[in-house]
């Protein structure tokens, strides 16, 4: 587990900083035709809409959900062990039941 956990605090930084933004690879355009003239591009719509980055933004937002359900569970569980060992640890150890 703590394999894992290290393994994607390693890569989840990147992920955060590159979400908002389209991969840095050539793609190819959709249309070879020369535009009309007076048409306007959207670079918001097409980052907004990129496949890659909508990929890696639901993947950002599943490991935070994931984390922040996997950290909660973990506290509920140590709360219950140190519960259960508390008649270990307090004064007198329960020698008085022997």
């Amino acid at each position: 587990m703590r394999a894992e956990l290290d393994a994607l605090a390693a890569v989840l930084p990147a992920a955060i900083d590159a979400q908002w933004t389209t991969p840095p690879v050539p793609r190819p355009r959709e249309d070879t035709a020369e535009r009309v003239k007076g048409e306007r591009s959207e670079p918001t719509a097409s980052v907004a809409l990129d496949p890659d980055r909508l990929r890696l933004r639901e993947q950002v937002v599943r490991s935070a959900r994931i984390l922040a359900g996997g950290n909660t569970a973990l506290r509920q569980v140590r709360a219950g062990v140190e519960k259960a060992l508390t008649p270990w640890q307090e004064e007198g150890n329960g020698d008085e039941r022997r």
